[in-house]
Parts: C-alpha cells; structure tokens; sequence
C-alpha cells in the first residue's frame, strides 16, 4: 500500500488508516407529555485520519531523514485528496477528499527512531544504514461524502 497526499507520496511503511467516525451535526429535544427524543439532523461534519508508519527510504544519514521530516513540516496546512494505493494488489484502496494534513508526530517511545537499520532489512537494495523513525500521520477530513462519478 501506498500513501499518496495531493498526488505526492509519503515515503515508508504504513498500517491501515484509522479514520475516526464523522460528527453528527443533531439537535436532541424533549417534548412534555411525549416519550422518547425527538432530532433534528443536519447532516454530518468532518473526522479525523490517523496513519501509523514507519517512514524510511534509502536514507543513508540521520540528516536526510530530519530533511525529509521538515518537509512534511513545511506541508501541515495543505488541503487535498488523501489517497490510500494497493501495491502489487495487495490491501484495501480507499479515498479521501477535502482532507487537511495536520502533520507527522513521532512516536514517543525510545526505540522509535530515528535509528540506523544496519542490517538493511527495510531496504530492498541493502542500503545501510537505512535510517528510520516510527510516528502517526495526522489528517482531517473536512466533509465526509460518498465516492461518486460527480463528486470524487
């Protein structure tokens, strides 16, 4: 699978996407002498997407793995079309419109990263060391809308 944010790719390893349920815009009232609640529903508002990873690729320093980092830094704020891929029709392709990357937050544990892989197992071509950190990609989905021919 492959992670793609405005036609770019996302350099790694990922899970699946965790996206959070959307809100739900309702107003819920009591009405005396009626049982129940009545609702007035106005539709649904945006959610947030989650994405572990593991972001590495043929970064051979500690340096170019900070690099690349400050430049998702420099794309939080950037509104788009978040794109799941199959590689090699494996995993589940899913779509994404009018998200906003929030940005890449690195694990908090130490053996997160940023570390050398020194065996070179992240690396098909063995480059070592293959620097790698571990962390979430966060996004939010301004408006939850069906894939249709008109409207994704």
């Amino acid at each position: 699978m492959a992670i793609y944010f405005n036609n770019r790719f996302i350099e790694g390893t990922h899970q699946s996407p965790n996206p959070a349920r959307p809100g739900l815009m309702v107003k819920r009232t009591l009405f005396s002498g009626v049982i129940g609640e009545s609702e007035i529903r106005q539709g649904s508002k945006g959610r947030a997407i989650v994405i572990p990873i593991k972001i590495h690729s043929h970064f051979q320093t500690a340096e170019q793995l900070a690099a690349y980092i400050r430049g998702l830094d420099a794309r939080v704020g950037e509104h788009g079309l978040l794109e799941i891929q199959r590689r090699n029709g494996v995993g589940a392709p899913a779509i994404y419109p009018f998200c906003t990357f929030e940005g890449f937050e690195k694990d908090p544990t130490p053996d997160a990263g940023p570390l050398p892989d020194l065996v070179g197992t992240l690396e098909p071509d063995g480059v070592k060391p293959s620097w790698w950190i571990d962390g979430m990609l966060y996004f939010h989905q301004l408006a939850v809308v069906e894939q249709g021919p008109n409207n994704g």
